[in-house]
This record gives C-alpha cells, sequence and structure tokens, in this order.
C-alpha cells in the first residue's frame, strides 16, 4: 500500500517511498528536493498522521516504531528520531511547528496541520518499444536460423546421394 500525503498543501510525505518532497515538485520522477527520511522517522510521522487530534504517548511511539520490529531504543533515539522529523519537514518547506510537545504526555500534529491523503491513480505504462540493439539481435538469429537449416539440408542431401550411389 502506498501511503502518500500532502501537508499543508507544501509538501508530499510518502511513506512507502520513505520520502519527503516540496509539493511544487510532486510531478518530477525523481522528485527536484526529495528528502529520503530513514525507516523510523518515517513510521513516527506516519503514526502522527493517523493519529492526528490525538496525543501520541512516547511509549506509544516506542512500542510502534521500534518494539513491534524487535527494537529496543532509549529515550534519546527517540527524540533524535523526533528531532531529524522536524528538520526535514522544514527543509521541505513547512516553517511552522506543525510537531507540537505536550508536556509529560507525547506529541501531537497541530490543529492548523491541514492533512489530505493522496490516491494513487494507476499509472498507464505504455508497451514498451523494441530496443534497435533488440531488433538487430533478433536478425541476427533469424539469419542464424537459415543458415544452421541450410547446412542441415547440406548434408542430409549429400548423405542421400552417397547412399544411393
Amino acid at each position: 500500500m502506498n501511503d502518500t500525503y500532502k501537508i499543508n498543501g507544501k509538501i508530499i510525505f510518502n511513506a512507502y517511498e520513505k520520502s519527503i518532497t516540496p509539493s511544487d515538485n510532486e510531478g518530477e520522477r525523481p522528485p527536484k528536493g526529495s528528502l529520503r527520511i530513514n525507516i523510523p522517522v518515517s513510521r513516527c510521522f506516519s503514526l502522527l498522521i493517523e493519529n492526528k487530534g490525538k496525543v501520541v504517548s512516547r511509549e506509544e511511539f516506542i512500542n510502534e516504531v521500534w518494539r513491534k520490529n524487535g527494537i529496543e531504543v532509549s529515550m534519546n533515539t527517540f527524540y533524535q528520531n523526533i528531532s531529524i522529523l522536524r528538520r526535514n519537514i522544514k527543509q521541505a518547506g513547512i516553517h511552522e511547528e506543525i510537531i507540537i510537545t505536550v508536556p509529560k504526555k507525547g506529541l501531537t500534529l497541530s490543529n492548523s496541520v491541514l492533512i489530505e491523503k493522496i490516491e494513487e491513480r494507476p499509472k498507464e505504462t505504455p508497451f514498451p518499444q523494441p530496443l534497435k540493439e533488440n531488433k538487430n539481435l533478433l536478425a541476427r538469429i533469424a539469419l542464424f536460423k537459415v543458415a544452421l537449416i541450410s547446412i542441415i539440408l547440406s548434408i542430409l542431401i549429400y548423405t542421400f546421394i552417397l547412399t544411393t550411389l
């Protein structure tokens, strides 16, 4: 599944590709200015988006992002990943603080954050055109087959003539 979101109309977050991209570059492949983010940062952002309007506790982050995947981490690792996420969001184009720390409770997305889920449209892929090299290869294979058949027929005719004499 490809979970892609437009945040505040300014950035595109693609959880599958683990990237944050300025939204004015969304049509480009690869998107210009796209930031690759690590897996835990991507999972943290996904968790905040999925729980918009709710406070996500530090313990919930650690359980969902790391423990669920068999990894134990310190609170320091958690805070570093949130810091990286905040930096990447700013770098991509949202300069206001959208991740709010709720003291002694956890983190939440600001109420002013607009999240639009982007439905992936199936891409129309045209049939690939045969490459010139492939055409040449096919021509050489056909020529080889003709030559091979000619040699086999010549040998058969020669042996037939020898056996009838």
